[in-house]
């Protein structure tokens, strides 16, 4: 008779265990964090908008509610003039600009535009090796809209999309594989 109890306490306990071991495994999931709102990237529809000039047109309407013409954006628009461009044109922000962060300060980066701040993130794609994404990025433009909380995941909205056959406007890539491609981060 204790012989059988035992057994039953055992059969308690591993199915106890088990449960618990599940909850833990859902628990451990990560959140996912976005910018509050809509964040809707702006089309290629102007004659002479660059990938860059409509990631700046679609932050600015995101942050200030309206945005001057792509033209207006292109004009004397540069790589290292964006920042100062982006905080004369919108107020919650101030935007800076690092080149080739490491995987750690890209995270931080992005973790504190988008949790912190609550802003998109611009950054500078290059690379090859289509097989990590979905074109080949040569200076190509994207933002970052959301993050994990473990830090291992981005949520990309890229102006591509409406351009590069099979890449979406919007999708989710490893954060280790997005730094690797990203020479020029403006957060």
């Amino acid at each position: 008779m204790k012989k059988m109890n035992l057994f039953k306490k055992l059969a308690v306990c591993l199915s106890a265990g088990a449960l618990l071991s599940a909850s833990v495994s859902a628990a451990a999931a990560p959140v996912g964090y976005s910018i509050p709102g809509s964040f809707t990237v702006s089309p290629f529809t102007t004659p002479g908008a660059t990938n860059i000039s409509v990631c700046v047109h679609t932050m600015l309407t995101y942050l200030a509610g309206s945005s001057p013409s792509h033209a207006d954006i292109n004009a004397g628009l540069s790589i290292m003039t964006i920042p100062s461009y982006l905080n004369s044109h919108q107020r919650r922000h101030r935007y800076v600009q690092a080149a080739n962060p490491t995987l750690t300060d890209f995270k931080h980066m992005v973790w504190y535009d988008i949790v912190t701040c609550q802003v998109p993130t611009l950054m500078r794609i290059s690379g090859s090796g289509i097989a990590r994404w979905y074109y080949s990025p040569v200076g190509n433009g994207i933002m970052v809209t959301g993050i994990t909380s473990d830090k291992m995941q981005v949520k990309i909205a890229d102006p591509m999309g409406y351009v590069a056959a099979g890449c979406p406007v919007y999708y989710s890539k490893p954060t280790a594989v997005v730094q690797s491609y990203t020479h020029w981060i403006c957060y």
